[in-house]
């Protein structure tokens, strides 16, 4: 698969991160949709595929944690990665999410954390 174009969602409560995140990402040449909660995110993924989740921990409807829990049991190959302001040690644990990280971060965080976990699962629309 083209990493490049891997297709990936974004999913965070706050308005303007997702914006800032899904433009960016488009920018750097990935195809990158936002979904505005948990629950917008399952109904997303219900009507299109993606290579990688992105996600926020801490959401008032379904929080990152149990849409990860969702999502492995839809797509198990699927990586998830966290983005979140409040990174315990305990919860990142239980999580055990393919990457996170803390906010506030940098871009090429982002994309190297995106890079990596895209280079390691077999996961990709094109076999689907």
């Amino acid at each position: 698969m083209d990493q490049s174009r891997a297709r990936i969602l974004v999913v965070d409560d706050d308005p303007l991160l997702l914006s800032l995140l899904v433009d960016t990402l488009g920018a750097i040449g990935y195809a990158a949709t936002g979904a505005d909660g948990g629950r917008s995110a399952l109904e997303m993924l219900e009507q299109s595929r993606f290579d990688l989740l992105i996600t926020d921990i801490r959401m008032p409807d379904i929080d990152g944690l149990r849409l990860r829990d969702r999502v492995k049991r839809l797509y198990p190959e699927m990586p998830v990665l966290f983005i979140t302001g409040v990174a315990f040690p305990d919860i990142i644990a239980q999580a055990s999410p393919d990457g996170v990280l803390a906010k506030p971060f940098r871009i090429s965080q982002i994309e190297a954390l995106i890079e990596s976990a895209l280079a390691s699962t077999p996961f990709s629309t094109d076999s689907l």
